[in-house]
């Protein structure tokens, strides 16, 4: 077995199922653990970063809040 083909085996193992049970996995069990956090603070979320976009842009029309030199 050359130096290639045993990497490519271990390639394989690691990012096959195992990789997606351990990424699944610890996704699950930090929801579970955090209270579901992202998908109840989602609306907030959005209003903080999405919302002051548009209203930065209605306020200055667009513009940087910093004067230019």
């Amino acid at each position: 077995m050359t130096f290639a083909e045993i990497v490519t085996a271990v390639d394989d193992f690691a990012w096959g199922p195992v990789m997606l049970i351990l990424l699944v996995g610890t996704g699950l069990y930090l929801s579970i653990r955090s209270g579901f956090l992202q998908f109840g603070r989602f609306g907030y979320a959005m209003k903080n970063t999405v919302g002051k976009i548009f209203h930065q842009q209605a306020a200055g029309k667009g513009k940087s809040r910093r004067s230019r030199r």
